[in-house]
């Protein structure tokens, strides 16, 4: 999945180690980072600030 597919409410693997988390919310950092507000299936939160190169 890239940087620019990340949305509220898309479920996704890789931000945390074994378990899927839901996006509350995306924050761009200019076009090359940004910050996950997530929960996990347990409905715990937190963000996590993610960071990938431009594609051209």
């Amino acid at each position: 999945m890239k940087l620019e597919d990340l949305r509220p409410q898309a479920v996704v693997c890789g931000v945390l180690p074994e378990r899927t988390v839901t996006v509350v919310n995306v924050q761009w950092f200019g076009t090359e980072a940004v910050e996950l507000t997530c929960v996990d299936p347990g409905r715990r939160g937190g963000e996590h600030l993610r960071a990938g190169a431009a594609e051209g």
